[in-house]
């Protein structure tokens, strides 16, 4: 909540003035403690946001979140009763490509800590809540997902839990619906492309519109404007702070999104 208040473009010059007035006893010098007061401000504003702590490390996020990152992780792999050991290797497998390995081995432990303890999701949460920007956010859901999928079965309860998160870091349950679609829509997709058809599947088409995020029954420019906004807040630049593999991923996230968009323009070219 401090951080989020300091943040503000009136904080820097308020203390500036009040500084201004302590020293200077003067209005002119409280006006020009004032000024520079906002100096200051935007240009803590400005490094905080391109800190280069950011540019590397898990989901590219500062050392303080690490913590917060790895207990949802836990929170997702508990969910259903049951630790499998698929999920932890691929737990491990991501942390790799961003760590040394000795200090992955401190991060398992972390995870196994986090395992044993009681949930704290309000906590960890609030922290992404309020410190994520969107595309670190959906990028943090596509990780938590995936950790859910590793053994190979998406159960009701690891379901449930991943719409609370996706909830309590305030990030819209169509866009949840969308992240998983994506999942769907690639395995359907390339199952097609092993096995072609003449005619799409359903659920392809399905999972298609949820990608994104929007209803069969909207106009062809409706669909157009929505593979725009999608474009945008999903390219792979939007987290070129996140470091090289995560750029990776976001452009596999990408290419399904243009495959989405592809494929309902040929079905509705043909209906």
């Amino acid at each position: 909540m401090l951080r989020k208040i300091s943040e503000q473009y009136w904080f820097g010059p308020l203390i500036g003035l009040v500084a201004g007035m302590v020293i200077t006893h003067h209005v002119i010098g409280s006006a020009i403690f004032a000024f520079l007061g906002l100096l200051i401000q935007g240009g803590l504003i400005t490094s905080r946001k391109n800190s280069p702590e950011k540019t590397a490390g898990f989901l590219g996020t500062e050392a303080d979140y690490l913590q917060s990152i790895i207990a949802l992780a836990a929170i997702v792999v508990k969910a259903d009763k049951n630790i499998s050991d698929q999920q932890l290797n691929f737990i491990e497998s991501k942390l790799l490509r961003d760590y040394s390995p000795k200090h992955v081995h401190r991060l398992m432990s972390l995870l196994k800590i986090e395992l044993q303890r009681e949930n704290n999701l309000d906590r960890h949460t609030r922290i992404v809540a309020e410190e994520f920007l969107d595309a670190s956010k959906i990028q943090l859901m596509h990780f938590l997902v995936r950790v859910s999928l590793a053994d190979g079965l998406l159960a009701n309860a690891e379901l449930k839990c991943l719409k609370e998160i996706a909830v309590k870091i305030e990030l819209s349950l169509r866009t949840f619906d969308a992240i998983l679609a994506m999942f769907k829509f690639k395995r359907e997709f390339e199952q097609e492309k092993e096995f072609p058809k003449k005619k799409s599947s359903s659920q392809l088409l399905e999972a298609a519109y949820k990608i994104l995020e929007i209803e069969k029954s909207v106009t062809d420019g409706q669909v157009k404007k929505a593979y725009r906004k999608m474009a945008v807040q999903h390219h792979p630049d939007k987290v070129v702070h996140l470091g090289e593999a995560f750029q990776k991923l976001a452009n596999e996230k990408f290419q399904i999104i243009v495959a989405a968009y592809e494929l309902i323009q040929k079905e509705r070219k043909f209906a």
